[in-house]
């Protein structure tokens, strides 16, 4: 059972990933609409741009990858594809029952939960002007 928005607030049973939040385009909004339903859930990310998203998740609690550091912004973020798997696999949630994925890419590759939580991965499809 994934827990809800009701029942979740109590402590960290879910914890939120998406690939990067640079933007908000069609992903993004999905998974703005999960963080909405999940509102205190930690969220974990490659890149995050307050400005960029409009600072529709200014407040939350978010883990972005080392490669922040390199202030990469929406123009220039593909640079930096190469480096993704190794970057997501430093990404580690804490224990929580669930965790919910969000991506067309890298997030997937986020820590499972430690103490065995549950997965839920939403895949997006990838834009051809990616390719």
């Amino acid at each position: 059972m994934i827990p809800t928005a009701s029942n979740h607030e109590r402590g960290p049973r879910v914890a939120l990933a998406h690939d990067y939040l640079l933007v908000m385009r069609g992903a993004e909004r999905a998974f703005a609409a999960i963080a909405d339903l999940y509102s205190s859930a930690p969220i974990f990310t490659l890149l995050y741009d307050e400005d960029g998203t409009n600072e529709r998740f200014a407040g939350r609690s978010i883990t972005t990858s080392p490669l922040q550091r390199l202030g990469v912004g929406q123009a220039n973020f593909r640079r930096l594809l190469p480096l993704y798997p190794s970057a997501v696999s430093r990404l580690r949630p804490p224990a929580c029952e669930v965790m919910i994925s969000s991506s067309s890419a890298f997030a997937h590759g986020v820590h499972a939960p430690r103490g065995g939580g549950a997965r839920l991965l939403l895949l997006h499809a990838v834009s051809l002007r990616m390719v």
